[in-house]
């Protein structure tokens, strides 16, 4: 995720997170992927996931293992201190941390829908959610975007937990088998969404990561939405966020789906997110550029790094509590999840569909 900064060309990136076989030749690369992959060992010591889970930390700890026999071994030493001084401090607030989750109050569905969109699935499939439906292409109703958003209108009243997610059921980046936003949002867990502050709804790499935009450096010349993304953002992060440096690289699981935690939210301050829905009401960019900015800014704006790509094993055990997958990749687990050649689903889906224009036939993963 920081390999530009070490010399890596984009090309390089893309083979070294394809060919996990590589990183053992990166050098001083893996001392940062380590560290990554030991503040997520700690998160899910933090979360009360036991060490040894179904496999999942043998998996870890083989990786890091190999890492250290080619990595600079004081740099990893430092990284296992501070995940020992974090797990250490966890008797102190484990305690804190449960009786926050018990007193758990609110939780709200944060819903972009269009109009005539099928929404019914929300109320019959997640009752115990509240939630708070806009609709983007309909003036005529209550919650509308952007002239109401939700963490402006409620900034001083705001739920314990937020989740912000699209209002389609089924939609190519749901991070499910068959691409269904139910079983997601049911799994969720709620005790890592309090510790971690915020939590992508989806854990496979592709696309966003590990470096969807280069703001510093954009290209000159490949798809359209992409070149006028990356020519865009640094004018509009300076706008929304002044006095934050322009990061030059930027990776996230797309797409703008995520939960996060009330706390989390107010880290920064109303006006802030006045200045966002400003820059978006006013900007010249089209429609579909501007999402695409705010959809690689929104990690950002919740206070996580600019580059944001939890490993996939970890993000599945932490996030939704999948903790027996085969994952022989960081970026990605088997039988969880197929990138469609084509984004429109199709009618009548699942029961209807599969096998047909990019799509894989409902129950490829069993």
């Amino acid at each position: 995720m920081h390999c530009v900064a070490l010399g890596m060309t984009r090309s390089d990136m893309k083979q070294f997170m394809g060919h996990v076989s590589l990183m053992f030749h990166l050098g001083k690369v893996f001392a940062i992927h380590v560290r990554l992959l030991l503040n997520f060992q700690c998160w899910r010591i933090r979360d009360g996931i036991p060490h040894n889970e179904d496999g999942i930390s043998s998996l870890t700890s083989m990786i890091m293992l190999d890492f250290a026999e080619t990595s600079n071994i004081a740099s990893l030493q430092n990284a296992q201190k501070s995940c020992d001084a974090q797990t250490r401090s966890t008797n102190r607030t484990t305690s804190s941390r449960k009786q926050a989750i018990a007193t758990l109050q609110s939780k709200e569905l944060v819903v972009a829908s269009l109009k005539g969109g099928e929404r019914t699935w929300i109320t019959e499939h997640l009752s115990d959610w509240h939630a708070s439906i806009y609709v983007v292409d309909d003036a005529n109703t209550k919650l509308t975007i952007p002239s109401n958003r939700y963490i402006i209108d409620h900034y001083d009243k705001l739920p314990d937990i937020m989740v912000f997610m699209h209002g389609e059921r089924y939609q190519w980046h749901n991070d499910d088998p068959i691409y269904d936003a139910v079983p997601i949002i049911r799994s969720l867990r709620l005790p890592h969404v309090f510790s971690a502050g915020y939590a992508p709804l989806r854990c496979a790499w592709i696309p966003g990561c590990p470096d969807e935009l280069y703001p510093l450096n954009p290209i000159e010349k490949g798809p359209e939405d992409r070149r006028l993304t990356e020519a865009a953002y640094a004018s509009a992060f300076e706008t929304m966020l002044p006095n934050t440096p322009v990061p030059s690289v930027v990776g996230a699981p797309c797409s703008s789906q995520f939960a996060v935690t009330r706390d989390q939210v107010r880290k920064r301050s109303k006006l802030a997110y006045e200045r966002i829905r400003r820059w978006a009401m006013e900007t010249d960019l089209p429609d579909r550029i501007s999402g695409r900015i705010l959809e690689y800014m929104w990690h950002i704006i919740m206070q996580m790094p600019a580059v944001y790509c939890p490993p996939a094993a970890e993000c599945y055990c932490m996030t939704f509590g999948l903790c027996n997958l085969t994952c022989s990749r960081i970026t990605n687990c088997e039988k969880r999840y197929i990138l469609p050649k084509v984004v429109t689903v199709p009618n009548g889906w699942p029961e209807e569909g599969g096998g047909r224009n990019g799509w894989p036939v409902p129950g490829w993963n069993e």
